[in-house]
């Protein structure tokens, strides 16, 4: 087995933070004086209510729930990419979570499913733009051409649309 490979599991923190906890806290201090966690808290909100309003658009569609989990495994991938900063990370998680628990549980509960992300994170490493493959086995119909480019449809779209609105943020550095 690669040992570099982690599993993914909801309730899971990064644990590679190589800062002591009065590091974190100065840090988390710093951010929030500086007005960077309302930022990423009116982000992490942003992020739930357009994650909800895809849920309205896929309601009908028979691969409702993979659709869903493609779609917030992309989004956090997006968080990991475009924001260096493990606390402003977390922040915009975490803000994002409770907003979309406190509007549609039901919604939420469907995206944590770890054996999903697991997958699409290895994939993920091997190739970026190709999560298709990944999506269509988890819809129990293994490479079928129109589901695997449905995906990959789903991958540029959203990726995009994740990047847009995470670069729209400006964030004070230490």
């Amino acid at each position: 087995m690669d040992d570099d490979i982690k599993i993914y599991r909801a309730e899971d923190v990064d644990k590679e933070n190589n800062l002591n906890s009065e590091d974190s806290a100065n840090l988390f201090l710093f951010h929030k004086e500086n007005g960077n966690i309302n930022k990423t808290n009116e982000m992490g909100e942003l992020l739930a209510n357009c994650f909800l309003n895809t849920a309205k658009r896929f309601k009908d569609d028979e691969y409702y729930n993979q659709k869903l989990t493609l779609i917030s495994f992309l989004m956090f991938d997006e968080l990991a990419t475009n924001i260096d900063d493990e606390i402003l990370q977390k922040s915009v998680k975490g803000s994002f979570k409770k907003h979309l628990v406190s509007q549609d549980k039901d919604v939420s509960d469907i995206i944590t499913d770890s054996v999903a992300y697991t997958l699409y994170i290895i994939e993920d490493r091997k190739r970026k733009g190709d999560m298709g493959r990944i999506y269509s086995e988890l819809c129990g119909r293994t490479d079928d051409s129109e589901l695997i480019s449905e995906g990959n449809a789903i991958e540029q779209e959203y990726r995009s649309l994740f990047a847009d609105i995470i670069s729209t943020y400006t964030f004070k550095t230490v």
